[in-house]
């Protein structure tokens, strides 16, 4: 009866991975000849700023349907633009500038303000971060960096060092990598504990002492007791992240992470997430005047537990750009706007770099405020240094609706000017900080 109405948006269409095909909408008047095309172009929630630069981006796409976003809302923001040395320094800017921004307008929430990132593995950097400067958050659609099993076991370990009379932490170490001491071990040990009052750690030193105790379980009791009272001496003499890379090679760390999956991608995901745990060891040991393994802990601890559980606590959300399809916020960072991120290396190579960009389109569109791209002149992969390049989308956007031109930004010349300003907006915060008693 031809009684059909279809709804789409070719612009937004960012998941061919999962069969979405843009052409089904831009090929439908083909397959429904006298359809009556209704463009939708009138966007409440974005001012027109923000709606100029999403409209330059995604013009660049040749297969599409010809669309112009408006809005009667009218701004005099401009996007905003960090440029930063690395990756980690990146993250700190931008929650410096959430931070200062707050600071500027005490009505704001954290929950008003998104970071965006093109993949989750550059969500490391920006928790780290957080933790740094004090900025509350939450992961949508992810798994903290700090929570994913292959972190959270050598965080056990490293805990155990501090503390070997932690019962729940010694349990965990117990369990990844195997040490060959299983469940029925353990029932006698806590047996032991109970009759003589002990912990669970003099147990296993007094382990000797037990019957029906098997040669092999005591040898592997003997030595898992061996190797904790070893760290523990070396940690308390210093060179944390030289201590900690021992330790992973003497537990054969990343060889058991590997064989937890048969999967490639999994697997090197893994391995690069205990690398850059390790690479976070030694930033915290450059950067702290007394570097010692409780400090490092007490950095990387959730900022509270008991806030993490309620959700009436008011945190930043941190999510990918997948992830906030759909979504809205007043204050949207874009993480990462670099050539090889966003668009990213495999789309570059497989010829998918017009979906990349409708990507870009629906991250610039969350922003109901303000938004602000942020991108470095370099990043670490392994212990490689790679130099970078701003993202070719950053470039699309015309200069006039941009705070400051993309090339003062990457001049040499400019580079004191920056760190200049920077300084004094550290300043800034730390002197409101004092004036204002600021409380998160």
């Amino acid at each position: 009866h031809r009684n059909l109405c279809v709804v789409g948006d070719d612009d937004q269409a960012i998941y061919s991975w999962r069969g979405a095909d843009p052409e089904m909408i831009l090929q439908f008047e083909q397959h429904f000849a006298g359809a009556r095309v209704i463009k939708l172009e009138q966007n409440y929630r974005s001012h027109q700023a923000l709606l100029d630069a999403a409209n330059a981006i995604i013009r660049n796409n040749v297969r599409r349907k010809d669309k112009r976003l408006w809005s009667q809302q009218s701004s005099e923001a401009r996007i905003a633009i960090i440029c930063a040395e690395n990756e980690n320094d990146e993250a700190e800017k931008v929650m410096n500038a959430i931070m200062l921004r707050k600071m500027h307008d005490p009505s704001l929430r954290f929950a008003d303000f998104a970071v965006l990132v093109r993949t989750n593995f550059q969500l490391r950097p920006l928790e780290e971060a957080a933790r740094n400067v004090g900025v509350a958050y939450q992961l949508i659609g992810g798994t903290s960096f700090y929570e994913r099993p292959e972190i959270r076991n050598l965080i056990a370990f490293m805990k155990l060092m501090r503390n070997p009379e932690d019962e729940l932490n010694l349990k965990r170490a117990l369990q990844f990598p195997k040490r060959g001491i299983g469940s029925a071990t353990l029932i006698k040990l806590h047996e032991y504990c109970l009759r003589t009052h002990k912990n669970l750690f003099h147990a296993f030193k007094d382990a000797a002492q037990l019957e029906d105790m098997r040669p092999a379980t005591l040898h592997a009791i003997s030595e898992f007791v061996h190797l904790i009272e070893k760290y523990r001496a070396r940690f308390r003499q210093g060179n944390l992240s030289g201590v900690s890379e021992d330790l992973v090679k003497e537990l054969a760390y990343i060889k058991a992470v590997e064989e937890t999956t048969a999967d490639e991608k999994a697997r090197e995901a893994k391995v690069i997430n205990v690398r850059e745990f390790l690479g976070s060891i030694k930033r915290f040991e450059q950067n702290s005047e007394e570097p010692s393994l409780d400090g490092f802990l007490d950095r990387i601890s959730l900022i509270s537990d008991s806030d993490y559980l309620n959700e009436k606590v008011d945190r930043a959300i941190f999510l990918t750009v997948h992830s906030a399809k759909g979504l809205e916020f007043p204050f949207v960072f874009l993480f990462g706007m670099n050539e090889g991120q966003f668009p990213s290396t495999r789309s570059m190579e497989n010829g998918s770099v017009e979906e990349e960009r409708r990507l870009c389109y629906v991250a610039v569109t969350r922003a109901q405020r303000e938004l602000t791209v942020s991108f470095s002149a370099k990043r670490t992969r392994y212990k490689e240094v790679l130099e970078m390049q701003p993202s070719r989308f950053l470039k699309e956007i015309p200069s006039e609706i941009l705070e400051q031109p993309l090339e003062h930004l990457t001049s040499p010349e400019h580079k004191a000017q920056r760190e200049a300003e920077e300084r004094e907006d550290m300043a800034t915060m730390l002197r409101r900080f004092r004036e204002n008693n600021f409380k998160m």
